[in-house]
């Protein structure tokens, strides 16, 4: 995979250079934290959905072919 770059707006590039000033952080290390919440929010999103999934299946009742129902696990 290639990284091709981006373009970021005239405001965001200021506001980028006035947190560079007051924190010292560099751009690129603006850049990693950035990506890292975006990434760790993605996950975390994902994780809830699973879990949603997870107990809507531990809790629904499933019709057999043989013309039964099979109970959720804990019944």
């Amino acid at each position: 995979m290639k990284f091709a770059g981006f373009r970021l707006p005239e405001g965001q590039i200021r506001d980028m250079n006035y947190i560079r000033s007051e924190t010292g952080m560099s751009k690129s290390a603006m850049v990693r934290q950035g990506l890292s919440l975006v990434i760790n929010n993605y996950f975390q999103k994902e994780k809830v959905k699973h879990d949603q999934i997870q107990q809507h299946q531990r809790r629904t009742a499933t019709i057999n072919n043989g013309g039964g129902i099979s109970l959720p696990d804990g019944w």
